[in-house]
This record gives structure tokens, C-alpha cells and sequence, in this order.
């Protein structure tokens, strides 16, 4: 069994990385998969300690539209998967939902940007190649 953490982020990179998942799925390859959605925190000047809870309840419904197309997809192929939405910086948090979860693999979406496409990666998915303790399988 091949646990894997799919940061999802509902763009068309990480549809994309959807798809590799699929193929490796499809290949044999026993997974364990843990979809991933990052939204960003919720700061206390923002909110002045009010509407936190409905703050909460927003963010979670923002995660959930993000990896409505995904769950569908992986549903329709007939692999299982666990959500799990987590408050944060992106990379940090990807990185420390893999360890703490034992993931053997991240797997996102990225693009390359500048004059050398594919040279510079965005920059979640390269903090999170420096942060984390486990292969980035990047998907462009």
C-alpha cells in the first residue's frame, strides 16, 4: 500500500495530478490516498474574535467546492480517498500533514512561469519540495 497526499487547490494543475493518480491507480498500483485542501487561516484582526465559528464554516465550504472535481473523478474510477481540510500556509501545512499522516508521497499540481517553462516552479510547490520529508511528485 502506497499512501500518497494529493494537495488539491480546485485549478486545473491539480485536476491534472488528478489524472496521474488515476493512471497509477489504474496500473496496480494499491493506493491510500489523502486529499488535501489548504485554506488560509483565519486572523484574529480580521474578524475582531467574532464570526469565527461561521469563519470556520465558510472556509470549509471553500475546501470542499476545491475538491468537488476530484473526489468525482477518483469516485468515478472507483478509488477511495479521505479529505481532510487544514487552515494554513499552504506549503508548511502540506508538508506537515504528509509527516504527520506517514504519507510515502506528495502529489500536486504546478506550472512552470518565466522565460525557461517547466525551469521555476510556483511557489507553494517549491517550498514544499524544500519543506517536506517525502517525495514531491510534481505534475505539470
Amino acid at each position: 500500500m502506497y499512501k500518497v497526499l494529493a494537495a488539491i487547490d480546485g485549478s486545473a494543475h491539480a485536476d491534472r495530478a488528478i489524472g496521474q493518480l488515476l493512471k497509477l491507480s489504474a496500473s496496480g498500483v494499491t493506493l491510500e490516498l489523502l486529499l488535501l485542501n489548504v485554506q488560509p487561516e483565519i486572523v484574529d484582526w480580521q474578524t475582531h474574535g467574532l464570526a469565527t465559528e461561521s469563519m470556520l464554516m465558510h472556509r470549509n465550504e471553500l475546501g470542499q467546492q476545491a475538491t468537488e472535481g476530484a473526489r468525482k473523478r477518483l469516485d468515478d474510477a472507483g478509488v477511495a480517498w479521505r479529505l481532510r481540510i487544514e487552515l494554513g500556509d499552504p506549503a508548511r501545512t502540506i508538508a506537515a500533514v504528509a509527516a504527520d499522516e506517514r504519507c510515502d508521497c506528495i502529489l500536486m499540481g504546478t506550472r512552470g512561469a518565466g522565460a525557461l517553462p517547466g525551469l521555476i516552479l510556483g511557489s507553494v510547490a517549491s517550498n514544499v519540495v524544500h519543506l517536506a520529508e517525502v517525495p514531491v511528485m510534481l505534475v505539470k
